[in-house]
């Protein structure tokens, strides 16, 4: 394995920390490199898969690695991207489901506040007060969710940036010729990603 391969293999490691995008990062990259750097050879007779390690010069190496290492972020990205979607759709039903509920809850509240004021229709007017306070506990609770799933949006729309950068900057790296230039790139791409 080149200096190079270790290299984005630190880089994919370190561009998401120790979250689950990332150990599914790594391991995509591998099984995408692995496929790249070995031959199926299966005879007809037999239906027997054999793979080979493919003999490859470190320049061949480290552009197969490149490679696999974009369309393992690419394929992350669009991952990604698809959860952030579903959560999005998640957000605004909680957020509409707890706005119409705080609504309602208010609504019942004033016509409970209503009835108490009739003397013959106390116990009602108290029911209905309960139940608009219960159905406003039950919105700041939903707001609440809310809150927390725009958070995790937050977290996820920060991996998404990440990824991107992670993508842009191995493609730049791809096209230096050099090879210690584009370790030295990568490294400090690697770097940059750690630091935020």
């Amino acid at each position: 394995m080149s200096i190079e391969v270790t290299l984005i293999t630190s880089l994919l490691a370190s561009a998401l920390g120790s979250t689950a995008i990332a150990e599914s990062l790594i391991k995509l990259f591998r099984e995408k490199f692995d496929n790249k750097t070995t031959k199926d050879s299966s005879s007809s007779e037999s239906q027997v898969s054999d793979r080979q390690k493919l003999y490859l010069t470190g320049d061949q190496e480290s552009e197969i690695a490149t490679e696999a290492a974009i369309e393992a972020l690419d394929e992350t990205y669009q991952t990604t991207s698809g959860i952030v979607s579903e959560r999005m759709r998640q957000a605004k039903l909680a957020f509409n489901a707890a706005l119409s509920l705080m609504i309602v809850g208010v609504l019942i509240v004033f016509a409970g506040i209503g009835l108490l004021w009739v003397k013959e229709s106390f116990e009602s007017g108290l029911i209905t007060v309960a139940v608009g306070a219960i159905s406003e506990v039950i919105s700041l609770l939903v707001f609440k969710f809310n809150s927390e799933t725009n958070n995790r949006l937050d977290v996820l729309r920060k991996d998404l940036s990440i990824i991107e950068t992670a993508r842009v900057g191995l493609t730049i790296a791809k096209q230096i010729e050099d090879q210690e230039k584009r370790d030295h790139a990568i490294s400090q791409l690697s770097l940059r990603l750690q630091n935020g």
